[in-house]
């Protein structure tokens, strides 16, 4: 589980939509912005419209196995960056590997590992 440190708050979520870098994935994509300060702690948040999964079990059970893949590599990650993935329609076509594939090659991508 992740600390509330590592949580972003709705306070952050307009800047970032509209300042943030995109990163796609074939089922996700990623909006990461950088902070001023860079010893801010990582924050990352998981989005799962109702839309793309109609089941809110479904859609805890996405949010549990990103936020689990990041916990693995909260210590790796570079500080003072904002990350939000939001799951796409296709989502549930993949199973818990492949999602922890697609996040770290975000994160790779982003130069964020």
């Amino acid at each position: 589980m992740l600390a509330k440190k590592n949580s972003v708050p709705r306070q952050m979520f307009p800047s970032l939509l509209k300042e943030g870098k995109k990163y796609h994935s074939a089922h996700m994509f990623a909006r990461i912005m950088r902070c001023n300060n860079l010893t801010q702690p990582v924050r990352v948040s998981f989005v799962v419209s109702a839309k793309a999964v109609k089941s809110a079990v479904e859609r805890n059970i996405l949010r549990r196995v990103g936020k689990s893949v990041i916990y693995q590599n909260l210590n790796s990650m570079k500080q003072g960056h904002v990350v939000v993935f939001f799951f796409n329609k296709n989502i549930k076509e993949i199973s818990k590997n492949e999602i922890k594939e697609e996040i770290l090659g975000i994160l790779k991508n982003a130069q964020l590992l």
